[in-house]
């Protein structure tokens, strides 16, 4: 054996031992010897002494670090105690002031609590500075005795938090108007829309009347300055086109044509043809008579569809009493329950697919069994039949959503718009029905049992031909799953 190595392994071992011993006993006389001063110290965080008693807390404080810093020298242990014990008394006393600062700064408290709500710290900086070093002051004298000097500084706090919150919320819902009226004045909007102009100047100084008035009902001053942020984007917008039109006179029918433009929009998702022969009023009235008439639809609709659902619970009540007298499982039953089933599936399988598009690629749809993928993204060029290859990504996700049934039967539908004569357009949808059956037989391990193509032309409109969008819509190619689960 070689001595020497162990007895420095020895060695070594028994000083770990004692170190780690050495810890151990002073972690055990730290706990013992700062158990009370924590306990105070809890009490005083508890008591928000170090916003209401600051003196006495910032006293405590410092009596426990040098208790720390004692310590960790390996200091007198009865100078350590006689620290800790000043700290607690410390923050002791600072308890009880908070008790007579919660009363007597009450206001001042409270006035911090809006002002903290309202943001003040963060918009208006400055000011709740200055209300803070105000506040401190008098919870300082309060600590020193001076009553008197403290209510004069509880009541200059106040004031100052008050003014601190008012133009914390003001600076909330004003700055960006603030912002915006500068802009619009720089770009001359008072000439070029002064109506707008003046409506956004008024509504911005009625939301600051309302904010100074009346600061804790903040919905309608709120809604005010958000009506003025519009006005006065609307009169920047004003302004830069109509100092253009004021440069090209010819650009005044094109900006006022432009105006239209969002209308038609509109109609064309409606699938209502919109003109503007007379002006706004009358394809106005009918859009609107277009969005009431849906809207009362959608109404009735979901009152059924709830009374529907409601009528269902009822029978799935019934069905789960009747099973439960008579019991078994007829064949009745069983067929229902794999009817039921099948349908979840379908159902299951539908929400996964319709997932896989975007309204710009595909809308999915559902007929029975049948899966219909409308596919939007598919734009042939003007009577041509020609596939693209930037519709590779779109139908590689057609043969994934295709996976999802077992064994289903497809049809490729080929459609067009009502232009041009019904032989072209039957022919012409064939050929583009053709195409894409062809890819997807080449691209997804089709048999040609298992797909077939088919042009209905013109015949099968989904929506108006009378506007450029309805004829869009209308030049399709639809897919149709036939599910066989």
């Amino acid at each position: 054996m070689n001595y020497p190595n162990y007895c420095k392994s020895l060695l070594t071992l028994i000083c770990v031992l004692m170190f780690s011993l050495s810890a151990v006993a002073q972690d055990g006389l730290r706990q013992a010897l700062f158990e009370e001063a924590k306990d105070a110290l809890v009490s005083a965080n508890q008591a928000r002494a170090s916003l209401l008693a600051p003196s006495s807390y910032s006293e405590g404080a410092e009596h426990y670090k040098r208790a720390e810093s004692i310590l960790e020298r390996g200091g007198n242990i009865e100078r350590i105690r006689s620290e800790l014990s000043q700290a607690v008394t410390a923050w002791q006393k600072a308890v009880k002031s908070t008790e007579v600062a919660n009363a007597t700064l009450s206001k001042s408290i409270q006035a911090r609590a809006d002002a903290i709500s309202a943001g003040a710290e963060s918009f208006t900086p400055e000011l709740w500075a200055d209300a803070e070093s105000q506040f401190q002051k008098a919870t300082i004298s309060l600590e020193n005795g001076s009553l008197k000097a403290a209510q004069r500084q509880n009541s200059e706090a106040e004031a100052q938090y008050r003014e601190a919150e008012l133009a914390a919320i003001k600076s909330n819902y004003l700055n960006e108007t603030r912002t915006l009226l500068a802009a619009a004045d720089k770009l001359k909007a008072k000439r070029y829309a002064p109506a707008t102009f003046a409506k956004a100047q008024s509504l911005y100084a009625e939301a600051e009347r309302e904010l100074t008035e009346n600061r804790y009902d903040t919905d309608r001053p709120r809604s005010i300055a958000q009506d003025a942020k519009h006005e006065a984007q609307l009169a920047i917008y004003l302004a830069k086109n109509l100092k253009r039109v004021e440069r090209d006179r010819e650009q005044l029918e094109a900006y006022v044509v432009d105006w239209q433009t969002p209308v038609k929009r509109i109609g064309a998702t409606l699938d209502t043809p919109v003109y503007f022969d007379n002006g706004y009023e009358e394809p106005t009235a009918g859009l609107v008579e277009k969005i009431s008439n849906l809207l009362e639809t959608n109404r009735i609709q979901s009152q059924d569809l709830q009374e529907r659902k409601q009528q269902i619970r009822s029978m799935e009540t019934q069905i789960a009493s009747l099973e439960q007298k008579l019991g078994g499982a007829s064949k009745e039953r069983l067929a229902l329950a794999a009817e039921l089933d099948h349908q979840a599936r379908i159902k299951q399988k539908f929400a996964s697919v319709e997932k896989m598009f975007s309204r710009e690629e595909a809308v999915v749809l559902r007929s029975g069994n049948d899966v219909i993928l409308r596919m939007v993204g598919l734009t042939f060029d003007s009577g041509k039949s020609d596939m693209k290859p930037e519709w590779d990504e779109l139908l590689d996700r057609v043969g994934k959503a295709v996976a999802q049934f077992d064994n289903p039967l497809l049809e490729v539908e080929g459609h067009t718009d009502a232009f041009g004569s019904d032989e072209t357009n039957l022919e012409l949808s064939g050929d583009r029905a053709v195409a894409v059956k062809l890819y997807m037989q080449s691209n997804m391990n089709l048999d040609e049992s298992e797909v077939r193509a088919i042009g209905y032309g013109e015949a099968r409109p989904i929506a108006n031909n009378e506007t450029a969008e309805g004829r869009a819509k209308n030049r399709r190619i639809d897919i149709v799953i036939r599910t066989t689960l």
